[in-house]
């Protein structure tokens, strides 16, 4: 995807319309409109003006189409307690860096003439590491889980 066109497409979706979401970025309305067009090679958005663009519309359509070029993945993620301790976060995102590992592992190896043994144990170990974050995850929701029943219901 385009990132121009999906910071253009997220500008003319905005259900407040160009003036509201341009007064909410500080400029007029045909500057932003010049900003998010393919027809107007010298205008742009900054980094900071995509970002903001972002949190004004709540499209993150133009971050999708950034991540691809460059052939990665944009995956949204619960907000983090105040003081960045949360455990069910923390608990996610180790689960979600272990299954890249998993992924960039075997796609490394399958990108080349057939998988050698030292690949194939490279691929088990990661998947291996992949399921055990899961499994820590799934306890963790158990356990919180049964934390909310009372001891009578509770499993042994």
């Amino acid at each position: 995807m385009d990132i121009t066109r999906s910071l253009q497409r997220a500008v003319r979706d905005f259900p407040h319309g160009t003036k509201a979401l341009a007064a909410a970025l500080d400029m007029s309305p045909t500057t932003l409109s010049h900003k998010v067009s393919p027809t107007y090679p010298t205008q742009f958005c900054s980094p900071e003006e995509m970002l903001e663009i972002m949190r004004e519309t709540g499209d993150n359509g133009p971050l999708v189409a950034l991540a691809d070029a460059v052939g990665c993945m944009v995956l949204p993620l619960p907000a983090l307690s105040a003081d960045g301790t949360d455990e069910c976060t923390r608990k996610l995102l180790d689960a979600v860096k272990e299954f890249s590992d998993f992924t960039q592992a075997t796609a490394e190896s399958a990108a080349e003439d057939g998988i050698s043994d030292n690949e194939l144990q490279r691929i088990e170990a990661e998947g291996a590491q992949a399921i055990a974050s899961i499994q820590k995850l799934m306890a963790w929701a158990a356990a919180k889980n049964a934390e909310r029943k009372p001891a009578h219901l509770r499993a042994v």
